[in-house]
């Protein structure tokens, strides 16, 4: 992978983690954009939007959102 791939691929992991913070602010509505966003990504980006989600969760938002996955 080139030094600009890296780069690029890190601004877009920052993004992702920036988006996901902000809309995890906005209670149930963020938390179905936040998904939706999981669900769109594939790979890295899949491994740390899910990562970022768990963090701002509680404990009854992570047994939501494994109870969301585990339907999928």
């Amino acid at each position: 992978m080139s030094h600009e791939s890296v780069n690029s691929q890190q601004l877009k992991l920052a993004a992702l983690s920036d988006a996901l913070c902000s809309a995890m602010k906005y209670g149930d509505e963020g938390f179905a954009i936040a998904v939706r966003i999981l669900e769109n990504e594939t790979g890295q980006m899949r491994l740390t939007a899910y990562h970022v989600i768990w963090q701002q969760l509680d404990e009854t938002g992570k047994q939501k959102l494994l109870q969301y996955l585990s339907q999928r």
